[in-house]
């Protein structure tokens, strides 16, 4: 059962390229989720961790890209989001890699709010500088 589920009307913020990379990195969750769930998943867990974190990285540095490409006035506090994201959820990686004990549904429950607040607000607010440019 996926943790999130894509909904244009929720989440579509009229990028279609921004947009296909929040479908893209729901989906990496969704597999996260689903792994965290099967006994069977094994160190498949660890892999779609290091997919997630990568995944993250390319979206921001292309999301912040587009944003500096059209001089979009928040773009620094949403680099700070980015940032404070990407801080809390590489500490909790590291350890889970170290084995040192973790909430797992706490960190899925984080990286579920936190993408779909920061997608239904910030991006949002992102994707209607862009349309009335």
């Amino acid at each position: 059962m996926a943790l999130i589920e894509w909904s244009d009307k929720d989440f579509s913020v009229g990028v279609p390229d921004i947009d296909e990379q929040h479908r893209e990195w729901i989906g990496i969750i969704n597999r996260l989720h689903d792994a965290l769930l099967s006994p069977e998943a094994g160190d498949y867990k660890y892999t779609l961790f290091k997919e997630l974190l990568a995944y993250t990285d390319l979206h921001f540095s292309d999301e912040e890209r587009l944003m500096e490409d059209i001089d979009y006035p928040h773009l620094q506090k949403h680099k700070e989001m980015h940032y404070f994201f990407k801080t809390q959820i590489l500490e909790q990686v590291q350890m889970l890699f170290k084995g040192e004990p973790i909430m797992m549904s706490q960190v899925m429950s984080q990286l579920k709010h936190w993408l779909t607040e920061h997608i239904m607000k910030e991006d949002m607010k992102f994707g209607k500088y862009i349309s009335h440019r």
